[in-house]
Formats: C-alpha cells, structure tokens, sequence
C-alpha cells in the first residue's frame, strides 16, 4: 500500500507505505524528501493506514528519508498528537540516518518524540506492554 507521491525540490517523490506488523501494530514507512511540497500528505496517510488497521502501538519508520525539512518536524508533531488523542503508543525510528536524525537533534524534537532504535526494537516494546498487562 503507497500513498501519493509527489516530487519534491529536488525532484525526490515522497512515498508512504504502511502495513499490519502484528495484531495491534501498523508500521508507516517515509522514503525521500519531507519539506514543504510532501509533508503534507504524510499524516493522512497515515491517518489512512491507522483507519483500516486499528492498533495500539504507530511505528513511524524515517529510516528511508533523504531530507526532513520544518515542515516535515511540524508534521512528525502532529502525528505524535494524533496518535496520543486516540490513545496510541507512537515510536519514530530513524536508525543512523542523519538525514532525519539531524534536523531532530538540532530542534530538540529528539527529546520529544519517543524513539526506537530499529522497527523490530519498537515492536519488541509492545510485546514488552503486554507481558506487563
């Protein structure tokens, strides 16, 4: 499943694919450009995803971003709003791409939004929950 895509200044499509990891996950995947052109259409896509496939835990994996511009950080912050308005656990991977961990280190998001170091580090934590539960 893909989103639209769109090219972005440097000619880059965004391109949004989620799916089902678990029962009570759904992972989103971001490959190319966040900026002002793309960014937009990052959360109903993933709203979309989140729609067809309830869940309690919203992986949003950056691993495959080539640029995250302001208007992408104002986006990954409203996609943590979403997920907390509808009581879902939110964990942003960017592994060791500096293409998104940069930006968020710079604006001090990293210290905002609840990351995981891999997908699988980010389920595992579910299936952590639920052992506690």
């Amino acid at each position: 499943m893909s989103s639209g895509q769109r090219p972005g200044p440097g000619g880059e499509a965004l391109i949004v694919t989620g799916r089902a990891a678990s029962t009570d996950a759904v992972v989103v995947s971001v490959v190319g450009e966040v900026d002002m052109l793309t960014a937009p259409q990052l959360l109903p896509a993933i709203v979309e995803y989140v729609a067809k496939k309830p869940c309690r835990l919203l992986v949003v994996d950056l691993t495959g971003v080539t640029f995250l511009g302001s208007p992408g950080l104002k986006v990954l912050l409203e996609v943590q709003a979403f997920a907390g308005d509808r009581e879902l656990k939110v964990r942003f991977v960017t592994a060791d791409n500096r293409h998104a961990t940069r930006p968020l280190e710079i604006t001090g998001l990293d210290k905002m939004l609840t990351s995981s170091p891999s997908v699988h580090d980010a389920l595992q934590e579910l299936d952590r929950a639920a052992d506690v539960d």
